[in-house]
Parts: C-alpha cells; structure tokens; sequence
C-alpha cells in the first residue's frame, strides 16, 4: 500500500552506564548547589557552637563568686 525507503543517516553509540545522568547541566548544578547547601550548613553549625560555648565561659566566669543562693561566696575555687 505504502512505499517508503529507509536511509541510515547516522549510527550513535549507546551508552550502558549511568554516568551520562551525572554529566547532564541541571544535574551538575542540583549537586553543585547541594554541596554548597551542606558546607553552609556545617560551617554555620560550628560557628553557632563556639559562640555558645565563649557564651557560656562568660557566664561561667561571672556567676564563679556566687553561691546557688546569689550570695558571695568566701571559698575560691
């Protein structure tokens, strides 16, 4: 009924991994910004525990001739 001719332009190698979804851009920069994200995130997180810690020390030192009743206290450690 239908006559048509088939013509091979081009033949292109198939890949069988899964590396060719790691090279795709939006792929790239998902991962790239991922990274950025967590680094952020890890980076701001020890910042935050440091600082509570000076924090802390301050407090620490200021409140070490008090007694738990807010009185001075005689005995040094």
């Amino acid at each position: 009924m239908y006559h048509a001719s088939m013509e091979v332009i081009e033949v292109k190698q198939l890949r069988d991994d899964i590396m060719w979804f790691f090279m795709l851009p939006k792929t790239i920069i998902f991962f790239s910004i991922s990274i950025v994200l967590i680094l952020l995130t890890i980076v701001g997180t020890i910042y935050d525990v440091k600082m509570h810690n000076i924090e802390k020390n301050l407090v620490a030192g200021y409140n070490n001739g008090t007694n738990l009743n807010g009185k001075a206290s005689t005995n040094k450690v």
